[in-house]
């Protein structure tokens, strides 16, 4: 079960790093500046890199890594109504938490890593 963790820590930080990626480029198009273009570059290198040796993700665990993240990416962008309907919190309120891109890496790291984990350890 260690292993499968660990494995899915390493999944968490290619997920991260994706994250830290698409939130440079778009704040970088929001902004029009080229500032945030190279953190951006180098943070989809570094996913490059990390799934470039990673040999043992093939067939259906890589379909099961990229349908997780994808269906929790698509989960993020619902948290902010689910937490007004169940405890009344507003974006607003919330802090860091307030920030969709912090939010989309936390429901990644909340959700994604147990999820994961169960993956690793069926499929591996």
């Amino acid at each position: 079960m260690s292993e499968s963790f660990l494995k899915a820590l390493r999944w968490y930080f290619i997920a991260a790093c994706t994250i830290i990626g698409t939130t440079c480029f778009m704040v970088a198009d929001h902004s029009k500046s080229i500032k945030l273009v190279g953190p951006g570059l180098l943070a989809f290198g570094v996913v490059y890199i990390m799934t470039a040796f990673w040999k043992d993700v093939r067939g259906k665990l890589l379909a099961a890594n990229v349908g997780v993240f994808f269906l929790l990416t698509l989960l993020s962008s619902h948290v902010y109504e689910i937490l007004y309907i169940l405890f009344g919190l507003q974006q607003k309120s919330m802090g860091i938490f307030g920030n969709t891109f912090f939010m989309w890496g936390f429901t990644e790291a909340l959700i994604g890593i147990p999820i994961m984990a169960v993956v690793f350890l069926f499929y591996d």
